[in-house]
């Protein structure tokens, strides 16, 4: 439904077609390895198996947890990657001070994932009004298509429905909190649910698109989200962060997880920032290993310190692939795709089309 629409009829066509386009070109080209970006939503999951029916190994790629990076797995995505089901104690550290060095670049600097508001310093506190002891909690708001959101938030149907329990759990354990919601620059939809969330709470907050990120984690107190890649930024700022639903710092005791929405207890230990300290080493272990052994990094902001470049990623996608397996050229695909529209349905192609979806419906 999130890719292809309320349509029984448009759904099941699109897995045809796609089952079609996948099946023709594993055949034709036999790759050596596969390797999915991004790689849970629907078409790529029928691509997965395809690949799996043919023994053709299979790695995920995605955007690391740290802006600039990259992250490979042999098993998916952030939560259901293999580091992710690790506990602390189960990982071999990596260079031990290295996630230092990049968090002391990370915390001078303006780079994060997505296009922010320029880094302004304005006052939070004065802007609203707030008093020097209310604590200000930043929410980050996440796109409601984004795979983390749909895929590793069990507890919640989207990202509004995560801060409506969530603005209700602070009105029942600390009613004075100022809540930022901070919009995802990429979300199109208008923040007055947001904001009503907060009113009907009885809650003091606002829903902010003007600050920058930089400026909202420097001066909040507390940090909420599903789990976006802000949780792995706000604790490099060292702050205290709720996770509402599931990923790659699972099972780690590095950020308070919300696992169950009747008990509010895991709430109460994060606003009153209980083991922070245990916690923001248990992070700081973890991002050393996952700097040094598996996060491949790109661009200017990175590259004096040393960090993994493309050819530890290159290394790490040829080590496994199986040396007695090669993969063909393309050309029947590219043909089947690139021919001109008026010759598409004619001859021996169309034939080899027909015959292609008969073997389909006989498998379907």
């Amino acid at each position: 439904k999130t890719w292809y629409g309320e349509s029984n009829a448009d759904r099941t066509s699109a897995v045809k077609f796609q089952t079609l386009k996948y099946s023709v070109l594993l055949d034709e080209i036999n790759p050596c390895i596969f390797v999915i970006g991004n790689g849970h939503h629907s078409g790529e999951l029928i691509l997965k198996d395809l690949a799996k029916e043919r023994e053709i190994p299979l790695l995920f790629i995605e955007r690391g947890p740290l802006p600039k990076s990259l992250h490979l797995d042999k098993f998916g995505l952030t939560a259901e990657t293999e580091v992710a089901s690790k506990k602390i104690e189960e990982i071999d550290l990596g260079r031990k001070g290295i996630f230092k060095s990049f968090k002391g670049l990370y915390r001078k600097s303006d780079f994060t994932w997505w296009m922010q508001p320029n880094r302004t310093g304005e006052d939070i506190r004065q802007r609203f009004g707030l008093d020097e002891n209310q604590k200000i909690i930043l929410f980050a708001n996440q796109l409601d298509n984004d795979t983390s959101n749909f895929l590793f938030a069990p507890l919640f149907n989207d990202n509004l429905a995560a801060f409506k329990w969530f603005c209700n759990a602070v009105k029942t354990l600390n009613p004075e909190c100022f809540i930022l919601a901070k919009k995802h620059p990429l979300y199109e939809q208008s923040g007055f649910e947001f904001e009503r969330a907060i009113s009907d709470n009885n809650l003091k907050g606002a829903w902010v698109d003007d600050i920058s990120l930089f400026d909202c984690l420097q001066q909040s107190d507390l940090i909420c989200a599903v789990n976006s890649t802000v949780i792995f930024e706000a604790l490099m700022y060292d702050k205290p962060v709720l996770q509402l639903g599931n990923s790659m710092l699972d099972h780690k005791n590095i950020v308070y997880h919300v696992k169950d929405i009747e008990d509010l207890s895991t709430v109460e230990e994060w606003l009153g920032k209980e083991e922070l300290e245990q916690k923001l080493n248990n992070y700081a272990l973890f991002m050393d290993y996952l700097i040094s052994k598996e996060l491949t990094f790109f661009d200017e902001p990175v590259k004096h310190l040393n960090l993994n470049g493309h050819e530890f990623l290159t290394e790490s996608i040829l080590s496994q692939i199986p040396s007695i397996r090669h993969g063909k050229l393309p050309s029947k695909f590219i043909r089947l795709n690139n021919l001109p529209a008026k010759n598409r349905h004619k001859g021996s192609l169309r034939n080899k089309v027909l015959k292609t979806l008969r073997n389909l419906k006989k498998r379907i």
